[in-house]
């Protein structure tokens, strides 16, 4: 498992230099999940170093750096990164592949899942979201992680 885990970090590693190394122009060549799925490791990146956690070469300024490099491409290209918070929020929380926080978010608009949405019900399929939340910490530190990221948990309706 551990070796697996390796493998697959020095894959990410390799993918995220050879996008910090294309001109803003060739980043035209990545599918909308693909630069979406791109943010998103950033943003993990990001905060990782932000917590004392660098990830090797991605310090926070390198992470911020192509974080921002990405962002300039999503932006020229209309995508809403903010698209179902709860879920990514959810994810990061509970530290999921972000390949599998993409497919959440794939599904959730697929079923018209509510924005505030967390997660699905492997055994009912129904969705459950933020609002359904009990424990006080988990509400506050979901909240802090779209607050991190320019999100009002309160406007996400």
């Amino acid at each position: 498992m551990e070796r697996r885990r390796h493998i697959a970090d020095c894959e990410r590693d390799a993918y995220l230099a050879r996008v910090e190394a294309m001109e803003p122009a060739d980043l035209a060549e990545i599918d909308d999940e693909g630069i979406v799925g791109v943010y998103n490791l950033c943003v993990q990146l990001v905060h990782a170093a932000m917590q004392g956690r660098p990830d090797g070469y991605w310090t926070g300024d390198k992470a911020e750096a192509l974080r921002d490099h990405v962002l300039t491409e999503i932006e020229r290209r209309g995508i809403p990164i903010s698209d179902y918070p709860f879920i990514r929020a959810w994810g990061a929380f509970l530290h999921s592949m972000q390949y599998y926080i993409d497919d959440e978010v794939r599904r959730a608009r697929a079923d018209g899942a509510p924005q505030r949405a967390i997660y699905r019900s492997a055994v009912s399929g129904i969705w459950h979201t933020i609002d359904e939340v009990s424990d006080p910490n988990t509400v506050r530190a979901l909240g802090a992680w779209l607050i991190a990221r320019g999100i009002d948990p309160d406007e996400v309706r």
